[in-house]
């Protein structure tokens, strides 16, 4: 039985993605299978994924992103379990790849995402020793890429550090979400697997990379965003206040186009 969050969004804990050594013995490293099991433990993964949707539904940032996402017509997310060994599968998957990144259309999406693999398993800890990653802001960081996709926005475009824009877009709203959050020492600096902060400012070498430098070097990318058939959640967004907002800062350049952010 699945649980639902809003018009969009349905958790299916049924099946498990599964990843396992495999058991014949090999030379060299052994050779990682993949299958898909039945879940015994569906109903308390769709509870606490549930409850983990919650609370970002209740943030300045995560609220208006699920409205976005239950808003969006005929397109479904559905949120599926992995086991922890796949915690490097943690992604959202389109229905239809082509539609995915043509703006204007779009496609439903698929989530793989553990909860219980985000709260400190040993496969967590080995990528994130420090602990930056959290339950709720992994499960946010695949709702903006759902999003993406929803309307046609999933681009695919190389970009040094991010592997492509798309990922540029979730790792900048994830730490505007975290910023919000008054979590400011849990910002991602790229789209490795293992976390890396925010490095440190060139000029200011005590202080991390601010939100002006951070637009300033990805203006056009972060101006087409804002120009898309999202314009109005990214208004939204810029308006939140918080210690690192690049949105805020074009916003504000844009209404003072000599003024620095402050």
């Amino acid at each position: 039985m699945s649980r639902y969050w809003g018009m969009n969004i349905i958790i299916n804990g049924s099946f498990v993605r599964t990843q396992f050594e495999d058991p014949l013995p090999t030379m060299g490293p052994p050779n990682v299978l993949e299958d898909y099991r039945a879940n015994p433990q569906a109903d308390r993964y769709e509870f606490v994924t549930q409850e983990v949707i919650r609370k970002i539904a209740g943030t300045q940032v995560g609220g208006p992103w699920i409205g976005s996402i239950n808003s969006r017509a005929h397109q479904i997310v559905s949120i599926l379990p992995l086991n922890e060994r796949a915690i490097g599968e943690t992604s959202t998957v389109a229905k239809d790849t082509a539609a995915s990144a043509r703006p204007g259309v779009g496609t439903g999406v698929f989530i793989w995402y553990d909860p219980f693999t985000w709260a400190g398993s040993a496969m967590k800890m080995s990528i994130d020793p420090q602990n930056h990653f959290k339950q709720d802001d992994v499960l946010f960081h695949e709702f903006v890429h759902a999003l993406l996709m929803m309307h046609g926005l999933d681009f695919s475009t190389p970009i040094a550090g991010w592997h492509r824009v798309s990922e540029l877009y979730a790792i900048m709203l994830t730490n505007i979400y975290n910023s919000s959050n008054n979590r400011n020492s849990d910002l991602r600096a790229d789209h490795d697997l293992s976390f890396h902060v925010l490095p440190k400012s060139f000029l200011r070498p005590t202080e991390q990379q601010d939100d002006e430098f951070f637009y300033n070097n990805n203006q056009t990318d972060i101006d087409r965003l804002c120009g898309s058939s999202l314009q109005t959640l990214c208004n939204t967004l810029a308006d939140v206040q918080c210690k690192w907002n690049p949105l805020g800062v074009r916003k504000r350049k844009a209404k003072h186009p000599s003024a620095r952010a402050y």
